[in-house]
């Protein structure tokens, strides 16, 4: 009861606690039994935003303190590799990734897995040709250079989707000195404190995400429509098997 700050609850109805204070008494009771595992099935799903960010503090600390396994359920991303140290990801009932939310989020497994942590952007290609360690690709937004995964080469006419995270991507107004350049136009922005990702429309009904920060944002003026190239290392490409 003291771990989890809820001593003084005793004598309080069940109305007169709020939802973050309700938590940590359903915890207590799952605690009683000194289980092995703890289950937690979207503990955090009726909370307010900023009782989610306390919870998840409270129960990353609650576990090491406690030495036993959670086990957490969520569909949210965020809390999930927030939290964990060590993420699965599942889909109809099959696992389709296991590894650090670092291993899951820069090397998913398949495409599942890269449209499902969020922050992705996928392009799928063909194989022109390799270069040694890069391969050139073609896309329906141009010509882009990947690295040729060491446990799968690649050969000239290979279907591959290539993954590129929003936060890979620089803008810019004239380019730079990116191995790869896609040119596109401001759809819109969405702001969420410090992080600021951009939509850019790349042409052929495709668009691209890129995550930045605010002060870079506001050093290119951006609107609706503001032409910007979005550039990005090769190596940052993340290579998977096509269709």
């Amino acid at each position: 009861m003291g771990r989890l700050g809820i001593a003084d609850y005793g004598d309080r109805k069940v109305h007169q606690l709020s939802g973050g204070e309700r938590q940590r008494v359903a915890i207590a009771r799952a605690l009683a039994t000194e289980p092995e595992i703890l289950l937690l099935d979207e503990p955090m799903s009726a909370l307010d935003a900023h009782l989610v960010v306390r919870m998840q503090s409270e129960l990353t600390q609650l576990q090491e303190q406690l030495g036993i396994t959670f086990c957490y359920v969520t569909h949210n991303q965020s809390e999930a590799f927030a939290m964990a140290d060590r993420a699965v990801i599942m889909s109809d009932g099959r696992i389709q990734r296991v590894g650090t939310p670092r291993e899951v989020y820069r090397a998913p497994a398949n495409r599942f897995v890269a449209e499902f942590v969020g922050a992705n952007n996928i392009l799928t290609g063909r194989v022109q040709g390799t270069d040694g360690a890069l391969a050139v690709v073609e896309t329906n937004v141009g010509s882009l250079r990947v690295p040729v995964p060491t446990n799968r080469p690649l050969s000239a006419g290979d279907s591959v989707n290539l993954v590129i995270s929003a936060d890979r991507i620089s803008l810019s107004t004239q380019g730079g000195n990116h191995k790869n350049e896609i040119r596109g136009t401001v759809i819109t922005e969405q702001f969420v404190g410090a992080v600021v990702t951009v939509y850019l429309d790349i042409g052929n009904d495709s668009e691209m995400r890129v995550q930045t920060q605010q002060h870079e944002v506001d050093a290119l003026e951006l609107s609706r429509g503001t032409p910007l190239v979005a550039s990005w290392n090769a190596e940052h490409t993340f290579v998977l098997p096509g269709n």
